[in-house]
């Protein structure tokens, strides 16, 4: 069994079921954020994964490379999701086998790739979900970071200065919980996301400024 990293929830504020069955499949397939990886992912075909009905919804299970995911919607709106960090799988990954003896499994946290794009993407989602009526009464995001206790934090990006020194945790699990109105996703999705990614890397003790995060969120979503 692979190992779970993220766990994510998201739960509408309202008491009722909202959506028909067929319905929690296509709000989905509609909010999808399509950038470097698309999330959620949607298998296509029996090789990439499987969407099926459960008892309450809709569920996605994929598990391609280094990219493995389970996630559901429910009828109640409620959105939940898990998936490995993809710098713990990256020998059975044809794109990224050539970078496992450099990055052991369970020894670093990717900024971009694990944390920056993921938050972005994930509110990104939240917000297409909010335009299409979900969460008309607010919504509760919680998500854990599990397995972290000694990564170290690396930078991908070419446009940042390495680290001169390993920063690293000590906090083995990471969870942070936001509740936010439907107004509130609506008018700057970005700047909430910027702020729980800001509130991760402290824990690395890492303080980018919150304009440069934003910039690079901006950026990622212009697919730039």
């Amino acid at each position: 069994m692979w190992q779970i990293r993220y766990q994510l929830h998201v739960v509408s504020l309202s008491n009722s079921n909202a959506l028909s069955l067929s319905e929690c499949r296509t709000v989905v397939e509609k909010a999808q954020v399509k950038l470097n990886w698309v999330f959620p992912f949607i298998a296509r075909n029996p090789i990439e994964g499987n969407v099926e009905t459960f008892d309450k919804g809709y569920q996605g299970i994929s598990d391609l490379g280094s990219r493995r995911e389970i996630w559901r919607m429910h009828t109640s709106e409620h959105f939940y999701m898990l998936n490995a960090f993809i710098e713990d799988w990256m020998e059975r990954d044809h794109f990224r086998a050539s970078f496992a003896k450099k990055f052991p499994s369970g020894e670093f946290f990717f900024f971009n790739t694990s944390l920056l794009d993921y938050i972005t993407q994930l509110f990104a989602f939240i917000e297409r979900l909010t335009i299409q009526g979900l969460y008309k009464e607010g919504v509760r995001i919680s998500i854990r970071f599990g397995n972290m206790s000694n990564r170290q934090l690396y930078l991908e990006s070419r446009d940042r200065i390495p680290f001169f020194t390993k920063k690293t945790t000590g906090a083995d699990n990471i969870l942070l919980e936001e509740t936010y109105s439907f107004q509130e996703i609506m008018e700057d999705s970005t700047r909430l996301s910027s702020r729980m990614i800001l509130k991760i890397a402290e824990y690395f003790q890492y303080s980018p400024s919150p304009e440069a995060i934003i910039a690079e969120q901006i950026q990622f979503l212009q697919n730039r």
